[in-house]
């Protein structure tokens, strides 16, 4: 059954019609005025003039809403590309108390426009060149834009050089809207390691990767890495590795065992000399420590077949090493010269305030006396203070500068003269005292 076949029914129908009560005169009237306004938009419709055959139909359906007369309606928007307003048509027809020869006729029509229905995919891809394939087919993406597909299921596979491929199955309904968002990883590099030192311990990056013999080939991502290895007995291994994207690299490792520390040198041999009866209870030279020290009696050293041998061995302190003293009383020193240089600099600031203080016209200093005499006295008092650390620094200065060099030299001296634990006593004796205008320093070494 055509549109225009349903028309005719609709024209018998208004015929008949006119054959009801009076009452009914008005309705009948609105079907006569309808049946003439489809006549001619089926003359328009024939003619291919299908915006004047629509008009006409709305207008002879406002007048008498029949469903056959809203079917030729949506037939004419379906005809004109109208596809959303064709569709909400079949929709309402389907609901109305149409036959179901009738109805199957627009679930057919129905269909075949869903079908030319195309639905929206909104596809982000990143990277942005990534190549895009929808069905096995390499399909271009309208910048901005989205791209449009027929209804049903869609494979929608995205891929790229050195990036993991990904793909995503999509439902795309009819006239509807897909968003889909698709970020590409980057497809990392193998790293095979060929060590033949089982048990070796593998780090990458500080992070355990495993130990040797590996279960298989090591996923690393691109980029710089560290890569170590230890084992025990064999000097650790160390390697910064630069792996590209998808990359297989095969890297050879040899494990280098550590060596042996060498032994140690034999004790140096003393040559013998003749044993001397020394006296009894010596007192050996005084070490630095200011103590004195017992020489144990030397001993015979018994020879071949009970004899006595001529060769006595006696023990010798060992050199001591230079006391750190000197130089602390050095340090001392020197702190207590630059403590007299601040007070120095502190008595010049005091005598300068009342030196340098605002005058009056008449020649008077803009101070009060007590202010001008507790400056005054400010200045004497750093000034005797700065007198005094410069003698106790220079004092002690030298004195640290004398005891480290003697230190120092004493026990070479000592080793020239055979005697090489002898350290001989030194004594130095700081003296200090006031005199007019200053101080008086003495040092006495011995």
């Amino acid at each position: 059954m055509d549109i225009h076949s349903i028309a005719r029914s609709v024209a018998v129908g208004a015929i008949l019609s006119s054959f009801l009560a009076v009452p009914a005169q008005a309705e009948d009237d609105n079907a006569r005025t309808a049946r003439a306004l489809a006549d001619s938009a089926r003359y328009f419709y024939e003619e291919g003039k299908l915006d004047q055959a629509l008009e006409l139909y709305v207008k002879a359906y406002d007048l008498d809403p029949d469903p056959l007369l809203r079917l030729n309606i949506a037939r004419i928007h379906d005809k004109k590309g109208n596809l959303k307003r064709a569709w909400a048509e079949y929709d309402a027809l389907l609901a109305s108390p149409l036959d179901e020869p009738v109805k199957d006729k627009v679930r057919g029509w129905l269909e075949s426009l869903l079908d030319r229905y195309p639905g929206r995919l909104v596809l982000k891809v990143d990277p942005p060149d990534a190549i895009v394939e929808i069905d096995g087919v390499v399909a271009k993406l309208p910048p901005g834009k989205a791209l449009e597909l027929k209804r049903g299921s869609h494979q929608v596979a995205v891929r790229r050089d050195g990036y993991q491929p990904q793909e995503s199955r999509i439902e795309v309904p009819a006239g509807g809207e897909v968003p889909l968002q698709v970020s590409l990883k980057v497809r990392p590099g193998t790293l095979v390691l060929d060590c033949t030192q089982k048990g070796t311990l593998v780090r990458m990056d500080g992070n355990i990767v495993g130990t040797v013999p590996l279960a298989g080939p090591i996923s690393v991502e691109p980029g710089r890495h560290v890569l170590e290895m230890h084992a025990d007995g064999f000097v650790p291994w160390t390697k910064t590795i630069q792996v590209l994207s998808g990359q297989d690299l095969r890297l050879p490792v040899t494990m280098e065992a550590v060596k042996p520390e060498p032994p140690l040198p034999p004790p140096p041999v003393v040559a013998a000399r003749p044993a001397e009866t020394p006296p009894k209870g010596p007192e050996a030279p005084r070490p630095a420590t200011g103590k004195s020290v017992k020489l144990p009696t030397a001993q015979p050293v018994p020879g071949i077949g009970g004899r006595t041998s001529p060769v006595a061995v006696r023990s010798v302190p060992a050199v001591s090493a230079p006391s750190p003293w000197p130089w602390v009383t050095l340090g001392i020193g020197a702190a207590a010269l630059v403590t007299g240089g601040v007070l120095t600099w502190a008595t010049s600031s005091e005598r300068s305030k009342v030196e340098k203080a605002s005058q009056y016209t008449d020649g008077t200093i803009k101070m009060t006396r007590s202010e001008a005499l507790e400056h005054q006295s400010n200045a004497d008092t750093y000034e005797t203070a700065s007198i005094a650390m410069y003698a106790v620094g220079g004092a002690a200065a030298v004195a640290g500068l004398v005891w480290g060099i003697v230190d120092v030299a004493r026990p070479r001296e000592a080793a020239r003269a055979g005697r090489p634990g002898a350290t001989p006593d030194l004594a130095a004796r700081l003296g200090a005292f006031p005199v007019e205008g200053g101080a008086v320093v003495t040092l006495d070494i011995r």
